[in-house]
């Protein structure tokens, strides 16, 4: 069985991701989701809970959120590349 490979594309995560696959696929986001309060990516419900709904229940805009998540992501890919 061939496992299938998970791209780490900044532009694929959107408020409507899965905040659990984003922390697997981006360790250096759980900063982010911490600093808006949402203390889920611990927790089971992480595995269903999109940013949206998450940030929702915690009276946050997700596009916020998905803006951070792109600029830590972004700014981890300038420090590899540099580094290399």
């Amino acid at each position: 069985m061939m496992k299938k490979s998970v791209k780490k594309k900044t532009s694929a995560i959107t408020k409507d991701s899965i905040i659990s696959d984003v922390v697997l696929a981006h360790p250096e986001t759980i900063a982010i989701f911490l600093q808006y309060g949402l203390h889920c990516v611990g927790c089971s419900m992480a595995q269903f809970d999109t940013i949206a709904s998450g940030a929702r229940s915690h009276g946050v805009n997700p596009e916020y959120i998905v803006k951070d998540i792109h600029a830590r992501i972004a700014k981890k890919q300038r420090v590899s590349r540099k580094n290399k």
